[in-house]
């Protein structure tokens, strides 16, 4: 069992460096500030993000999907949140960069319409693509869109990074573009590599990711096949390009005990990383290992990204709909050495009921500051639950909720709460729970009338946001709670 001792440490040493002003390994101040001026604290592998609460599709380049010091006190009044909604077509990832600076990707319903269909059980509807980017002001309510136009690959959702260089940058249909956030303005655009052998309408570039070295990451996949590639994100050329065994699951960079930087990857057989260069990627040989869920017939449904927290790798199984079995959980030692003779991994179940097969478009969330809480979802059966790898290794299950859960939720540790949303009565909810124990803290109905496939997202103190993509609709919204007054 978790060491309860250990993690109320943990809590208050965060809280006393919060308030003496001192920097959590690997964080930094950030330029994003809320109502009373503070910037918050940062969390998690930031490499070289740009210094906001939520630079990231996952906030962090470990994918955490945890924050602190931001979003609704930890004492807030339910009564008083109000929700704001901006109409903007199919939108899917949030960021966040300065204050007042708030930027969706979205207009590609390809795939996710179907899962969001599968969730709340209305047809998917007929939205014509529209890939774009749009820069939000959510004071004055202006906003600003780059569309997203000159790629050729499949138009699914890729992704987007704000760089600690100031730009922008986003990834959308095999194309790479530079974009200027002031004036939402493109500075540059390069056609990313071909996969060889692979038609370019089948490419599929998903994930953008930054080293310390300030390089951009991004990974392509197509049938099996995947190619990482390195660019310079001054001139966009191309530095380096990898073909490895890929899947569809997105990039993770963080670093290790020993102070390389890596990143990993996985597919449906084994999990693994490269170390980061300065103009190149080199497979790590003493780390690694297969893994295998359901040894009883050997299937494996596609798995998530992987999340880096607290010394471990986090993945589950199951990102499509249709997955034949009930999901689990699996994690790995980052520092550990796993022999190729070392038994496959088999994972443990993520809920109590481990006959009901289930999946979740989105990898898990983990608060990597305070508690080491696992909190994972299955968008199949509406459930969420918060679980913990303790120091013996041993799965433990603190918490389940029958939500009807879409977007993938965020974790703000320091003040202990979770953010996801439940799909009921023919509306989408946000909802707030208690970290520990899963207690609903706050309900607020939004205008959607469709389950999303979104990411929420913390900006600074006092604001959380995330998308509505309202498949069939001409637009979708991007929320924006807060409290009254």
């Amino acid at each position: 069992m978790h060491d309860s001792k250990t993690v109320d440490h943990r809590r208050r040493s965060l809280l006393a460096g919060i308030a003496g002003g001192v920097l959590l390994s690997g964080c930094g101040s950030g330029g994003e500030s809320g109502p009373g001026g503070e910037a918050p604290s940062l969390t998690g592998y930031r490499a070289s993000l740009y210094p906001g609460t939520w630079p990231a599709d996952m906030a962090n380049s470990n994918r955490s999907g945890t924050v602190i010091g931001a979003g609704l006190p930890a004492d807030f009044d339910p009564g008083a949140l109000r929700i704001d909604s901006y109409p903007v077509p199919f939108p899917v990832f949030t960021y966040t960069r300065a204050a007042g600076e708030v930027f969706v990707v979205g207009g590609l319903p390809a795939v996710l319409a179907a899962y969001v269909s599968a969730i709340d059980g209305l047809p998917p509807g007929a939205t014509p693509p529209d890939p774009h980017i749009t820069r939000i002001d959510p004071l004055s309510g202006r906003t600003l869109r780059l569309a997203l136009d000159r790629g050729t690959g499949f138009p699914y959702i890729g992704g987007a990074l704000m760089h600690g260089n100031g730009s922008v940058y986003v990834v959308s249909q095999a194309h790479l573009y530079k974009i200027i956030p002031e004036t939402m303005q493109l500075a540059a655009s390069i056609e990313l590599p071909d996969i060889p052998g692979k038609p370019r309408q089948a490419l599929v570039y998903n994930g953008l990711a930054v080293s310390r070295s300030g390089r951009l990451l991004t990974k392509a996949f197509s049938g099996g096949s995947a190619r990482f590639v390195l660019v310079d994100p001054e001139s966009l050329a191309i530095d380096f390009v990898f073909d490895h065994n890929g899947a569809s699951p997105r990039l993770t960079v963080s670093a290790a005990g020993d102070g390389g930087e890596y990143l990993y990857h996985l597919d449906r057989e084994q999990v693994f990383r490269f170390l980061i260069g300065a103009n190149e990627l080199t497979p790590d040989p003493d780390w690694g290992t297969a893994y295998r869920p359901y040894p009883e017939d050997s299937s494996n449904d596609e798995p998530t990204s992987p999340v880096v927290a607290g010394g471990r790798v986090y993945y589950t199984t199951n990102t499509a709909p249709g997955a034949s079995h009930a999901m689990k959980l699996f994690w790995a030692g980052v520092d550990e050495v796993y022999p190729e003779s070392a038994p496959p991994l088999v994972g443990e179940f993520m809920f109590s009921d481990a006959e009901t097969a289930g999946w979740n478009f989105f990898h898990p969330t983990v608060d990597d500051v305070v508690t080491d809480i696992v909190i994972g979802m299955d968008q199949a059966n509406g459930r969420i639950a918060a679980l913990r790898v303790g120091a013996d290794e041993r799965l433990e299950r603190l918490w389940e909720q029958g939500l009807r859960v879409s977007a993938r939720p965020a974790i703000v540790a320091d003040r202990g709460l979770v953010y996801c949303t439940d799909y009921a009565d023919g509306r989408n909810y946000f909802v707030a729970l208690d970290l520990a124990t899963g207690s609903e803290r706050a309900r607020l109905a939004t205008p959607a009338t469709r389950a999303t496939i979104a990411t929420i997202a913390v900006g600074g103190d006092g604001e959380v946001y995330f998308a509505s993509n309202e498949p069939g609709q001409a637009q979708g919204y991007l929320h924006r709670i807060t409290l009254a007054g």
